[in-house]
């Protein structure tokens, strides 16, 4: 067996070389994509995708589609009630019944979670919400996950681990996809659109990969 000469052997090390560098000076010019801009990619396709596309393999994008919630429901045979998805999309493990009794206190212990500095303003910015927005007592539980991916946008500073952390709390897609629906009506502007105006390709991978790992809806029984 005839070995290799040694110059045979350098050049092909170079060469790999020069490519890999090549390669990874490309991603930072932005001439040839990262796995962080292709997966940023298919979020940014899949939010537009076909709604009806109802199942754990549809589009990771889809969940950011503000109306897919309701295609998921709707998909579920034998049809489920009002009731039943007011369970599903419930967050917090609150019933959505003594939110609605006890609005005040259920709104001030799941602000403090997230603004304990601002815990006035954020009460106060919610109940104004609700007048004007005329929003119902789960939508109001979830402005506040609105409010914080909101806020997650800085004048000079991001906070990417503040939006991470509201997509985690989530339990499911269609939660999410709630989630988005009450960012459209609050306002009026698209999520997926808003996140990519301060996360890089990433910081919406990591998005992608929580979402990916969710159930299409819980609680329904």
């Amino acid at each position: 067996m005839k070995v290799p000469e040694t110059k045979t052997i350098l050049n092909a090390t170079l060469i790999i070389a020069i490519l890999v560098i090549g390669k990874k000076v490309g991603e930072k010019l932005g001439i040839f994509n990262t796995a962080s801009d292709n997966i940023a990619n298919e979020l940014d396709q899949g939010s537009t995708a076909n709604i009806n596309n109802v199942s754990l393999s549809a589009p990771v994008g889809l969940s950011l589609n503000p109306n897919y919630w309701k295609a998921i429901y709707k998909s579920i045979k034998p049809k489920v009630t009002g009731k039943q998805i007011l369970k599903s999309l419930t967050i917090f493990g609150t019933n959505p019944i003594s939110l609605a009794q006890n609005k005040s206190l259920t709104m001030s212990n799941i602000t403090s979670a997230f603004f304990p500095k601002s815990l006035t303003l954020v009460t106060s910015t919610l109940a104004n919400m609700s007048n004007v927005l005329k929003l119902n007592t789960l939508e109001q539980t979830y402005a506040v996950l609105c409010l914080k991916i909101y806020d997650s946008k800085g004048l000079f500073k991001d906070d990417p681990d503040k939006v991470n952390s509201v997509f985690q709390l989530l339990n499911s897609k269609a939660q999410i996809s709630y989630m988005s629906f009450v960012f459209n009506k609050i306002f009026d502007k698209d999520l997926f659109t808003y996140l990519t105006q301060f996360l890089n390709s990433d910081e919406l991978a990591k998005i992608s990969n929580i979402i990916k790992n969710k159930q299409l809806y819980t609680n329904i029984k």
